[in-house]
C-alpha cells in the first residue's frame, strides 16, 4: 500500500471519533507531489458527496 492509498482508505473509512480529519490537505499534497491513486474500489456516492476529495485528487491545493 501506499501513503495515498492509506489516506484515501482512512478518508473512506475513518476511524470511529476521528472526525474529518485532514485527508483532504494530504491526498492534495501527495497528488501535487507527484502521487497517483486507483480509485476504482471507492464509491461513486462518496467521490459524488465531498467535491472537495475530487478536487484533492486532482492535486488541486484549497484553503479553508
Amino acid at each position: 500500500s501506499t501513503p495515498l492509498g492509506w489516506a484515501l482508505h482512512g478518508w473512506v473509512y475513518p476511524p470511529a471519533g476521528a472526525g474529518d480529519g485532514r485527508y483532504h490537505e494530504v491526498v492534495a499534497l501527495l497528488v501535487a507531489a507527484g502521487s497517483t491513486a486507483e480509485t476504482g474500489w471507492i464509491p461513486d456516492e462518496k467521490l459524488r458527496a465531498d467535491p472537495r476529495m475530487s478536487r484533492a485528487l486532482r492535486g488541486e491545493a484549497f484553503l479553508e
